[in-house]
């Protein structure tokens, strides 16, 4: 607790948005200080989840296998390239079970197009062709831009993973929140 100088006070919402205060003034999300401080937004997203890259191989998206992002109960099925079922949604993939997959070769797994949806873009998209960001680092994926990113020839995209272990969509609702305050901001302070 500080004897001088201002207060921080940090606090989420009903709708799992985490906010800032300095000295119990107008709430901010508190990514604004983040970016305040210098940080991008991909490097927030590094601070805050673990970034997935995905490949895209004939018109599947596929991602290396890791043990450590189904340390509970899978929420998808975990399909190898091939489209084979390893373990169904709902199980849980024990340590020896995930040993006996890395030894019979397996080193790629679908990342289900129905979850990929939901998820939001950790790198921007860059046109391989003009150089232009097409989509940039928190673009919610769906499908037209998936299609866009596919005809670009972009082999592979990050997601930051917000369904993993320890991490909640906290950050990831400030970032969508901070759209509208720094409208506020530049309104009513006259900041740009």
């Amino acid at each position: 607790i500080p004897d001088r100088g201002s207060w921080l006070y940090f606090e989420y919402d009903p709708k799992d948005i985490l906010y800032m205060r300095i000295n119990k003034r107008r709430k901010v999300p508190v990514t604004i200080m983040f970016r305040a401080l210098g940080y991008s937004k991909q490097d927030i997203l590094k601070l805050f989840y673990p970034i997935q890259n995905i490949n895209i191989v004939d018109n599947k998206y596929v991602m290396t296998f890791n043990p450590d992002d189904y340390a509970s109960r899978l929420i998808y099925d975990l399909i190898d390239t091939s489209g084979k079922v390893l373990l169904s949604a709902g199980k849980r993939l024990s340590s020896k079970k995930a040993q006996k997959l890395i030894e019979d070769g397996l080193k790629e797994v679908e990342y289900p197009l129905e979850i990929l949806m939901d998820r939001y873009l950790a790198k921007a998209i860059v046109d391989p062709s003009t150089g232009e960001v097409v989509y940039d680092a928190m673009t919610k994926i769906d499908e037209t831009k998936l299609k866009k990113i596919t005809e670009m020839g972009v082999g592979t995209f990050s997601i930051a993973n917000d369904l993993a272990d320890g991490v909640d969509g906290s950050i990831i609702n400030a970032f969508n929140a901070d759209a509208d305050s720094l409208k506020l901001l530049k309104q009513t302070e006259d900041i740009e």
